[in-house]
């Protein structure tokens, strides 16, 4: 055992799993539980109405991150001098901060005419997660190095303390509005944390290069359609129920969506170990990079079948045991939506071989071509089911 956790350790790829795993099943966990304490303290009514402010939120934050994440891991990853990192994760830190409060104003005045008062209020409190986007793009730096370890720490003790404090005011108040609170409240345990981390490896947020910066977005632009298109793709399921059917069934919806979405980490962590593992590959060798591609691939697709397998048979356990009986209706939803997991586990990865070789474009109308089909068959489907 000893001699296994010394080979992990020494591999960098296989350290940084090691700690993006055991931070996300810390976090899937701590998530989960304060999720069936929120489920049954409050009707599918409430439940929808709240997770469909989530999914606007959710939309708007990939527009306000640019699509810079990746290609600013890119960067990172090929530039040797210090100086230059730092002045590379300084001018897009700036441009995101600004581009995350203009986003902040401009979501509050259009709540205020468009939005009815059940909703408004709690997505202008989401809304200030916006905030929350420069920091993860200083998390890149960390990345590109392989290093898991910093933001692991963070994220664990900002979720545990914003999670600890959903809970309380799931049991106590049964009041969204106030649930919505506790994300904010991590917000800002995790940007602290960050920047402390930002701090100790020696990174000054006192740089800003118009050039670099406009190099970065020009490439990012296919990203950035790209990225709006994905969540939209994964979103726009749960904002189309609310709008084309009613808060109740959004709610039952949302419940078998969070249970199914619990095991996407599987891919995410698993890219985000690789990537910059794959780009020196590709770098030095083609075919080294996809032969190390195709064992990943293998690995992902095996496990996806795998806990769908599983899941599909025991959803209505799941559903039965840990959620009052307004819920039931998610079992068939559950059964299906698990199946989600094989696409999602491919797709991520092949987005580590698109970005690698920067065929973002590609990748943009895969997406789009995607979405354009999700949104046909939902407009012709929610109505009538």
């Amino acid at each position: 055992m000893l001699g296994l956790l010394k080979y992990i350790k020494d591999n960098p790829v296989l350290n940084n799993i090691y700690w993006l795993l055991n931070g996300k099943i810390f976090l899937l966990l701590g998530g989960f539980i304060s999720n069936v304490f929120i489920v049954n303290a409050i009707s599918p009514h409430d439940y929808g109405i709240y997770n469909y402010a989530w999914s606007i939120v959710a939309i708007i934050t990939t527009v306000l991150s640019l699509g810079v994440r990746d290609i600013l891991i890119k960067e990172l990853v090929e530039v040797d001098d210090y100086l230059k990192k730092n002045i590379i994760i300084s001018s897009v830190f700036y441009i995101i901060l600004i581009v995350s409060v203009f986003g902040i104003i401009i979501s509050f005045i259009i709540s205020f005419i468009y939005l009815n008062n059940n909703l408004k209020f709690i997505f202008q409190i989401l809304c200030l997660t916006y905030l929350q986007a420069p920091f993860v793009i200083l998390s890149a730096f960390f990345e590109s190095r392989t290093d898991a370890k910093p933001i692991v720490i963070v994220t664990n003790i900002s979720s545990f303390l914003a999670l600890s404090v959903k809970i309380l005011l799931a049991v106590t108040t049964k009041d969204i509005n106030y649930i919505a609170l506790s994300s904010v409240i991590e917000m800002c345990f995790y940007s602290i944390g960050i920047f402390y981390f930002t701090k100790v490896n020696q990174l000054k947020l006192v740089y800003f290069n118009k050039s670099i910066l406009n190099n970065i977005l020009k490439k990012s632009l296919p990203f950035l359609f790209n990225g709006v298109f994905i969540v939209v793709y994964m979103k726009l399921n749960q904002v189309m129920i609310n709008s084309l059917a009613n808060d109740f069934e959004s709610g039952i919806f949302s419940l078998a969506l969070k249970l199914s979405e619990v095991f996407y980490f599987i891919p995410t962590i698993i890219n985000t170990s690789i990537f910059p593992n794959a780009l020196l590959l590709k770098n030095n060798s083609i075919k080294s990079f996809e032969q190390f591609l195709f064992k990943w691939y293998r690995l992902v697709s095996f496990l996806s079948i795998g806990i769908a397998l599983i899941i599909s048979i025991f959803a209505k356990i799941i559903i039965s045991t840990l959620f009052n009986k307004e819920y039931f209706g998610a079992v068939v939803v559950l059964q299906v939506l698990i199946w989600t997991l094989l696409p999602v586990s491919i797709g991520v990865l092949r987005n580590c071989y698109i970005y690698a070789l920067g065929l973002g474009r590609i990748q943009f109308k895969i997406t789009l071509i995607g979405a354009s089909i999700n949104l046909f068959l939902n407009f012709c489907f929610i109505p009538t089911y």
